[in-house]
């Protein structure tokens, strides 16, 4: 890619980066002149395997300070690293064809849109195709607070015969919790 970069300013054009096997490709900025640096991302992939970032795999990264660290100094306590949403302000952009959670599970078209300033992140929009539906999260991560509110909208494609009608549930709203399951994985704080 191509790039420059001042004292206070760094701009970068990502033709190609190539991390375990997923690419990766957009624009990036970084200013740099204030307190809070304001970074801008927009970035895409048209495959984005995760199974690759698995460390057991050979092809995943296997860097050799990592095989010889504790865990507990490198992995915080928290799921959610709200001081991290701190150290920066910005907007981001994210577009995924096909993103690969497991060997058995995929989403499609994959967009995101985010804006982080003063530790709130903003997910304004987070569309996906799962099998033959969609789904709509926005969700709003607070470090002040150290809380998480989230409204998931799931649009199924459901076949249903005329003569029966069927409801689904296409609207689900996540309040303030202690902790809970997303994706599978537990968020405390």
């Amino acid at each position: 890619g191509k790039g420059n970069a001042t004292l206070k300013k760094v701009a970068l054009n990502i033709d190609k980066l190539e991390i375990v096997n997923n690419i990766i490709k957009g624009k990036v900025s970084a200013d740099i002149s204030k307190n809070i640096p304001y970074v801008e991302a927009d970035l895409s992939s048209d495959f984005l395997d995760l199974n690759n970032f698995n460390r057991a795999k050979p092809t995943a990264l296997n860097f050799e300070i990592i095989k010889s660290a504790h865990a507990s100094s490198l992995v915080p306590n928290e799921m959610i690293p709200f001081d991290l949403l701190k150290l920066a302000d910005g907007k981001f952009s994210l577009m995924i064809k096909k993103l690969m959670l497991n060997p058995s599970l995929s989403l499609d078209n994959l967009t995101l849109k985010a804006g982080l300033a003063g530790g709130l992140l903003n997910i304004n929009a987070l569309n996906f195709n799962i099998d033959n539906g969609s789904a709509n999260v926005s969700a709003v991560i607070n470090a002040s607070n150290k809380s998480l509110v989230a409204t998931l909208e799931i649009h199924p494609k459901i076949v249903t015969p005329p003569a029966t009608k069927i409801a689904p549930i296409t609207k689900l709203n996540i309040l303030p919790f202690n902790s809970c399951f997303f994706a599978g994985v537990p968020i405390n704080h």
